[in-house]
């Protein structure tokens, strides 16, 4: 079995126990858009939001682009990076960078796992793991998720309020100093 087969197999695996998990996963195969096989899990929308209104982590193995353009061939007994990636989509761009990337530098202070980032891709949630074999550990993986989609959802609307303009940076980082402050850490 070649490492895409294996991908495929390792990702419907994960995507069964998410979904015993309560998550929405499912399993992208190539398509005339898409080269390779991914994962997509919808995260849950907090009380009083659409689907729509909330970001979606995007799994991948990464060597799997390298692979099926060429660039790379791997042995299945390699060790493979698990890309979780979260790309969170603004409508009505109205920042300054440096004012975001400031922003994201704080939210990155207070995640444990992983980093919001401003890159060519636009902003983003992103976190890797190394895997061996394509292996993908149940319950590791079940908590990446869970972290991905507990820290994407608290902090997604405060960065489109400052992406879109609707709040300075300023404020937002003083809401969330109030609310640190009122968790009686």
């Amino acid at each position: 079995m070649g490492t895409l087969e294996v991908t495929k197999e390792k990702l419907y695996n994960f995507s069964s126990f998410l979904n015993e998990d309560g998550f929405a996963a499912q399993v992208y195969e190539p398509d005339e858009n898409n080269i390779i096989y991914q994962l997509l899990i919808p995260i849950t929308p907090n009380e009083g939001e659409t689907e729509e209104e909330t970001p979606l982590i995007q799994v991948m193995f990464v060597e799997d682009v390298l692979e099926v353009s060429g660039h790379i061939t791997k042995e299945i007994n390699d060790t493979f990076i698990l890309q979780f990636f979260v790309p969170i989509l603004i409508n009505n761009q109205k920042f300054d960078i440096n004012e975001m990337n400031i922003f994201l530098s704080y939210l990155n202070k207070l995640v444990p796992i992983g980093y919001f980032g401003n890159g060519v891709e636009g902003i983003f949630f992103r976190h890797t793991v190394v895997t061996n074999a394509k292996n993908i550990e149940r319950e590791t993986s079940l908590e990446i998720v869970r972290l991905i989609s507990f820290f994407t959802k608290r902090f997604y609307k405060r960065i489109l309020a400052l992406a879109e303009g609707n709040k300075t940076k300023e404020a937002l980082l003083k809401e969330l100093d109030d609310e640190i402050k009122g968790l009686n850490l």
